[in-house]
């Protein structure tokens, strides 16, 4: 037989893979999920921060006006980044097409129907798998919410939240792909990351202990009643809890088909030399291990098929100790990929994941033989071996989690070694929105509501500045306030797309109204910017030709601007806060704002009328007021909303 011969040709757009061997020759063309518009619009806005950075000092603002970040390297860095993940990802689907291309068809036919079994079978399972955690994702989405918020105070806190949560939705990879969502955001530390793939570690446990019940003849009762439960069923609820039904049910299906057909694996010449070879070397089950999860990205159809073969006495209980090891290596794979373009602290992130399952892993191949005693100690005779390779991987990652829970901070530490602190990071911009939690919808909605808190501040910090250029003009203020402006246009944008993407899962009706709370949130602080942005181009005009305004009308710009500035603090703490009293004030001060501008009006014909005032200066006097009320409105707008939302 013909060797498969892989080709390759990738690039940052397009992935092209051609499989031949025999006389059979499989071409595969995959544009990977590409929006180089988009990327370009992101990356245009690093470019612009690197040049354009600001820090808080006081109720001001000051402008950095050293810096050495070098944006065309920092957005080839990022690009590169997205291209490595893009390129690994396109080799595994291509080994793994390759390899089911020659067992499918460069096999005889008999060894061909095995191989259409077990990928079968292996594909039930991992359909199941898939199934079964993206209902109770959805089921528990508000309750991860409030267990993160909860748990997260301190490493023991935040290792039972691990452990929750995994258990809840039954994938250590989604939580600790959600954990470097959560870092990347800035809603996490690395030590609160570190306790809590600790415990994800241990809550995935839960998976192999399940398939270890001999529950297999209920399997197809769970699939009808799932069925049931999503035809009959009016609540969407029901309808979940009815997909996870199926996909328990069809995780046993998967893993009786594959039994079905190791069993007669036991009698083959090269299956036997292939688990002599293993048997010999802890190290080469390890590595088969970790290879095998990378491929399949689900350590719970390792953890199935290693007890599956040990069940038929396909392998020895060491060599499946052994695999077991070697999968949880392979499952930091997924939080790796899901990191590389993401912030260098998330990467940090994925790799405490790798470095805690690594050392793990080094103590146990140490001290193997005593391990497997314990194990065998820890489960009785009667259980069988199924029963002991799941309590192998449990009692792993819970002897883990003993050891290494108290040394977190030197996790993180290892980490910062690894991947130091760059001057590029103080220069980075600190977007709450991140995709990873697009998948737990009430997650992501509070990442939108830390990012328009974030817009807040940004609004603000003109307003704070545009006001003060009315009272003394400063060319540079003006430039950092147009400066500011570009990025607010450019993360309200990224709000609405986030929330956009949020809307098309499915969500309950109150998030559904938090949502469009959000949307016209963000919708006005980005109009409080552009009035900013207006005032700047008045005041400038008004600079260049040399016009004052008289002391009467200094004053009441003065007034108005001082009403306007309180009216957006009680804003801000009535929208992040809910706090109905100063939403009520807003709505208070609104009347105030408007009769100051009636009467600033009034005494400005006044001063026409008398000679006092020329109509150059009266019509900057009068545009400067409309938009100082518009802003006013805009406060307005937001403290409404926030007063009906804290009924």
């Amino acid at each position: 037989m013909n060797p498969i011969r892989l080709n390759y040709a990738g690039e940052s757009e397009k992935f092209h893979l051609s499989v031949s061997f025999n006389e059979f020759q499989f071409n595969i063309h995959q544009t990977l999920c590409y929006n180089f518009d988009q990327l370009s619009k992101i990356h245009s806005l690093n470019i612009q921060l690197r040049y354009s950075q600001f820090r808080s000092e006081g109720n001001s603002l000051k402008m950095n006006e050293s810096t050495t970040a070098n944006p065309a390297s920092v957005r080839a860095e990022t690009l590169a980044a997205k291209q490595l993940k893009w390129s690994l990802k396109a080799l595994l689907k291509g080994t793994l097409v390759a390899a089911l291309a020659w067992l499918t068809f460069g096999l005889p036919a008999g060894q061909r129907d095995l191989a259409f079994k077990i990928f079968g079978g292996l594909a039930i399972f991992l359909y199941g798998m898939k199934e079964m955690t993206s209902a109770f994702e959805i089921l528990a989405g508000e309750r991860i919410k409030k267990i993160f918020d909860t748990f997260t105070g301190n490493r023991i806190l935040g290792f039972i939240a691990g452990i929750t949560v995994t258990a809840l939705i039954q994938s250590s990879s989604a939580t600790t792909v959600m954990v470097v969502g959560f870092v990347n955001s800035a809603m996490m530390t690395l030590t609160q990351a570190a306790s809590i793939i600790i415990g994800a570690n241990i809550g995935t446990t839960i998976t192999g202990q399940l398939i270890a019940f001999k529950i297999s003849h209920y399997a197809l009762m769970f699939i009808l009643v799932g069925v049931l439960m999503n035809f009959m069923s009016k609540s969407k609820r029901n309808r979940k809890l009815g997909q996870a039904f199926i996909g328990f049910g069809l995780l046993f299906v998967g893993m009786d088909m594959m039994k079905e057909v190791v069993a007669p694996l036991r009698k083959s010449e090269a299956v036997i030399r292939l688990v002599a070879s293993l048997s010999g070397s802890v190290i080469a089950g390890v590595f088969v291990g970790t290879i095998f999860t990378v491929i399949l990205q689900s350590s719970s159809a390792t953890v199935a098929i290693t007890m599956t073969m040990a069940a038929s006495g396909l392998i020895d209980f060491p060599t499946s100790v052994a695999l077991i090891l070697g999968d949880n290596i392979g499952t930091t794979i997924t939080a790796l990929l899901a990191s590389l373009p993401a912030r260098r602290n998330a990467r940090r992130a994925a790799l405490i994941h790798t470095i805690y399952n690594v050392l793990g892993m080094l103590v146990v191949v140490i001290i193997f033989p005593h391990y497997l005693k314990v194990v065998m100690w820890f489960t009785p005779v009667e259980a069988g071996i199924a029963r002991a390779v799941a309590n192998a991987h449990t009692i792993f990652n819970v002897v883990n989690a003993f050891i290494f829970l108290p040394l977190t901070p030197l996790l993180a530490w290892i980490c910062y070694l690894i991947l130091p602190r760059t001057e590029d990071e103080l220069y980075t911009d600190s977007s709450f929105l991140d995709k990873r939690l697009l998948e737990i919808p009430s997650l992501a909605i509070g990442a939108a509501s830390r990012e328009c808190d974030r817009l807040s501040d940004l609004a603000g910090q003109s307003l704070n500045d545009v006001l003060e250029l009315i009272e003394e003009f400063d060319y540079s203020k003006a430039a950092r306030i147009n400066e500011r402006e570009k990025l607010i246009d450019s993360t309200e944008g990224d709000i609405i797309m986030y929330l956009t993407h949020i809307e098309e899962k499915s969500i309950t009706h109150e998030e559904s109204l938090e949502l469009v709370h959000l949307l016209h949130q963000a919708n006005d602080l980005e109009r409080v910017g552009d009035q900013c942005e207006n005032i700047v181009m008045i005041l400038t005009d008004r600079c260049e030709r040399k016009i004052s305004f008289g002391d009467q009308a200094v004053q009441g710009l003065r007034e108005m601007s001082a009403t306007v500035k309180e009216m957006y603090f009680l804003t801000r703490r009535a929208v992040e806060s809910g706090d109905r009293n100063s939403a009520l004030r807003v709505l208070e001060l609104e009347g105030r704002l408007n009769f100051l501008e009636k009467r600033n009006r009034d005494e400005h014909v006044d001063r026409l009328a008398s000679g006092e005032c020329n109509f150059a200066a009266g019509f900057f006097f009068l545009d400067l007021m409309e938009k100082i009320e518009k802003i006013g409105d805009h406060c307005t707008n937001m403290a409404e909303m926030a007063a009906g939302a804290s009924h």
